[in-house]
């Protein structure tokens, strides 16, 4: 039985980090490939890790995305406690809800 290709957006997240550490724990089920923001750090042995992809900007997913299997998606804005956005809840809107249909 080959592995399941794994991808996980967000993996320098609280919940993505936790997703990759067990995808990686299991790894004789799962190959993680993990996508994080520039300046987030995934630091694991084995792990393909894709950096510095927009979620409304397809230029560089098909890359990561390339043989994956399945999406596990983690990447949101959440706890943004100095906002300086003129629009918060325009950003919030489109980092969650458009980023993830682009997806």
């Amino acid at each position: 039985m080959s592995k399941q290709r794994v991808l996980i957006t967000g993996a320098s997240g609280f919940v993505g980090g936790a997703v990759v550490k067990r995808l990686l724990a299991q790894n004789e089920l799962y190959e993680a490939v993990a996508v994080a923001r520039n300046g987030g750090t995934v630091d694991h042995a084995g792990l393909r890790l894709f950096s510095g992809l927009e979620l409304n900007d397809p230029q560089g997913w098909s890359q990561a995305l390339l043989g994956v299997d399945a999406v596990i998606h983690c990447a949101a804005r959440a706890h943004v406690m100095n906002d300086t956005s003129l629009d918060p809840l325009a950003e919030f809107r489109r980092v969650n809800v458009d980023g993830a249909l682009a997806l």
